[in-house]
């Protein structure tokens, strides 16, 4: 993780989103839904609760959205009081789409308002197409990148 995406972290630490129903490193799927320490958010690459952002995109990304302010670390982001929902459906070798959409329904399961789909890619996708129209029916946004590369 690059220095910058580092001080993002740091900022937005107070922002994380917390699933009250499960326990914090216990290896167990307390809340039954099938995710084992999905306390902060879930990691679909590793199947884990420990997040991960080997690229530090992810993380700058949710800095720029809820860094928090006025903690002398780094910046303030432009909603500074969002819950942030880490969710890793993607990792240096691409973003399967599977893992993609159960990152989508993951979500939205959990009450996200907004998603955020930080990734980029050329090819099209029905499963990926049928996943977002289920979610925006189900009244979340859902903001895409434009413009990555990577």
């Amino acid at each position: 993780m690059s220095q910058y995406a580092y001080m993002f972290w740091l900022d937005i630490i107070a922002n994380l989103w917390v699933n009250s129903n499960e326990t914090e490193g216990d290896a167990i799927d307390n809340d039954a839904n099938g995710y084992i320490d999905d306390y902060k958010g879930y990691n679909f690459i590793d199947a884990a609760g420990t997040l991960v952002d080997d690229t530090g995109h992810g993380t700058h990304v949710a800095g720029i959205i809820a860094a928090t302010g006025n903690n002398d670390i780094g910046i303030i982001g432009v909603a500074p009081h969002a819950k942030i929902m880490p969710l890793r459906a993607c990792s240096v070798a691409g973003c399967p789409v599977d893992l993609i959409v159960q990152a989508l329904q993951y979500a939205t399961n959990n009450g996200a308002d907004i998603i955020n789909c930080s990734f980029g890619g050329i090819s099209e996708s029905k499963l990926l197409n049928d996943a977002v129209t289920s979610v925006i029916n189900q009244g979340v946004i859902v903001i895409a990148a434009a413009g990555n590369d990577s």
